[in-house]
């Protein structure tokens, strides 16, 4: 070991310096060099300071620059940790994009949409479910089923009015929708909104969707017998449901204001009657008006006709009478004409000896009477010529 400040060898065991008297450290100083050496960087090497003309002799030593330091084993990963978060970028970057497209696509999509619309609902998302059938809806606004589902969320918003208007825009463009109109009748029914159900109900002839307004609005009244030219008197029944009023005029007047209860058929007289007919249910909703004009001529029956011609006799005949069936035959035997206080025919009778005319009519059972058929009958028994002639 030698001293450090003269160079000379340091005598074993003593601390200090035999030659200069300088005290050995024993531990040696920790130089940082050393340590930066043992790691594998190298100090630049210190630049001399040279000689030059000026007056300061004194040499200064140029201060050292800071050591590069080698790259280390920690800067490798740093680098692949770089590496690795490029990627997950852009693997992000596409990702996103395609989630982007897709959305988009989902966007643009009825069935998408659709679909969404009824999970939502089914889930009590009625808000959410909402904004996907409206956009379903603008997609293909032709689909009614997406209109009735939105009816069907807007009711669970507690939107009815808007939920009604719905409906009516279904039954608008499609006017055999059953579902809308059940729908509807529910909601006018739960309203008490009778007006509007009847108002609904007009010009339905599907007997499945009338089938619907059974108890809320009564069904226009009809007449069993058709209107229109008789030759005989009509009895006019006219039906509604069972459990409805029904009210009627003969005179054109509302049925409405100034009917009268239907109890039983009606008897149409002969002429021209005009009748209308309504109907009515405890909720005091009209159903519409039904009319009808009834002509009735009644048929005059034709004139009669007997078995025996008008003509002298000398033998005892017997007339019989042909009498079409419903009616009843009236004779005299006077000249004067028969009417319904004369004799009734019954049976084939003998013609009274004398010169007598038979007058004959036929009442129909309109009480329609014929012309009078008369015939002239000169009866003299024969017994009754030969005694005069004798006398």
């Amino acid at each position: 070991m030698k001293c450090k400040k003269c160079g000379s060898e340091v005598v074993t065991g003593k601390v200090y310096c035999t030659n200069c008297g300088a005290e050995i450290q024993i531990v040696p100083d920790y130089n940082a060099l050393d340590d930066d050496i043992s790691n594998g960087l190298r100090p630049e090497e210190p630049k001399q300071i040279r000689s030059g003309n000026e007056k300061d002799t004194t040499q200064k030593m140029q201060q050292p620059q800071q050591p590069m330091k080698n790259k280390q084993p920690w800067d490798k990963k740093k680098k692949a940790l770089f590496i690795v978060l490029g990627i997950v970028c852009v693997v992000a970057i596409v990702f996103g994009v395609s989630v982007f497209v897709t959305n988009r696509k989902h966007e643009q999509s009825f069935a998408f949409q659709k679909e969404m619309a009824q999970e939502y609902y089914d889930n009590h998302l009625y808000e959410k479910a909402l904004s996907s059938i409206d956009k379903a809806i603008k997609l293909e606004p032709k689909d009614m089923d997406s209109r009735i589902l939105r009816a069907d969320i807007l009711k669970e918003l507690g939107l009815r009015d808007e939920m009604i208007n719905t409906l009516l825009t279904v039954t608008d463009k499609d006017s055999d929708n059953y579902e809308a109109y059940k729908r509807l009748v529910n909601a006018y029914g739960e309203k008490q909104d009778y007006a509007s159900m009847q108002k609904l109900m007009k010009n339905i002839t599907d007997e499945k969707i009338l089938a619907l307004f059974v108890g809320y609005v009564p069904s226009t009244p009809k007449f069993k017998v058709e209107p229109g030219n008789y030759d005989t008197r009509v009895m006019l029944e006219i039906t509604s449901d069972s459990t409805s009023q029904i009210y009627y005029t003969i005179d054109g007047k509302s049925p409405v204001a100034n009917g009268i209860a239907y109890t039983q058929e009606i008897k149409l007289e002969e002429g021209t009657t005009t009748v209308k007919a309504v109907a009515t249910n405890e909720y005091g909703i009209y159903s519409d008006v039904v009319e009808g004009e009834y002509v009735i001529k009644l048929a005059v029956p034709d004139k009669p006709e007997v078995s025996l011609p008008s003509g002298t006799y000398t033998e005892a005949k017997k007339v019989e009478i042909t009498v079409p069936n419903g009616c009843t035959a009236y004779y005299t035997w006077d000249g004067s004409t028969p009417n319904e206080q004369a004799i009734r025919y019954k049976r084939p009778f003998e013609i009274p000896s004398g010169n007598n005319v038979l007058s004959v009519i036929v009442v129909n059972e309109n009480r329609q009477a014929s012309d009078v058929a008369r015939f002239n009958y000169i009866y003299y028994p024969q017994d009754e010529d030969e005694e005069t002639q004798e006398e």
